[in-house]
């Protein structure tokens, strides 16, 4: 049996983390970003604590001075998960 490399498993431990992140989108309340450069998501039950936004807080009732974490645009540049 071949040894598998160190760059295989964080691959694949990233993968695990995107299809597991994708399955929880698709259940609800996810919000994207949809900037060429950036691609966050929202997720209401992880919040973003370091914005005042605990986890929890729905898309809707984030703070009015919350920007997305990656790319610092306003929340009006997101769209449900769902419709993408």
């Amino acid at each position: 049996m071949r040894p598998v490399s160190r760059r295989a498993v964080i691959g694949g431990v990233a993968m695990l983390a995107a299809v597991t992140a994708i399955r929880h989108a698709r259940a609800g309340g996810v919000w994207a970003c949809v900037t060429d450069q950036c691609g966050y998501l929202y997720d209401p039950e992880r919040g973003d604590p370091d914005q005042d936004a605990p986890p929890g807080t729905n898309f809707e009732a984030l703070p009015d001075d919350w920007r997305c974490p990656v790319c610092g645009v306003e929340p009006e540049t997101f769209v449900p998960y769902s419709t993408l």
